[in-house]
């Protein structure tokens, strides 16, 4: 994955930070899913697709509606 990464972080900005929560709970997001959907929000208001490894948060990043790439 090194070929495909870079030194650039994204980040989310106070607004959409701010109404994360509210998101969260109108797509029944809780528990340690909320992280998973931090990490595709954060993803998804930058415009970025989303590579993961991990399959158990792909259901939460596509009730998210998060463009994401499972990666094996």
């Amino acid at each position: 994955m090194a070929d495909i990464t870079s030194s650039n972080y994204l980040a989310l900005d106070a607004c959409s930070y701010r109404g994360l929560t509210d998101h969260l709970a109108e797509h029944d997001v809780t528990g340690g899913a909320t992280y998973d959907a931090l990490v595709g929000f954060t993803a998804k208001a930058a415009g970025a697709k989303l590579l993961t490894r991990d399959l158990r948060a792909v259901e939460t990043y596509e009730r998210l509606r998060v463009e994401v790439e499972l990666v094996t």
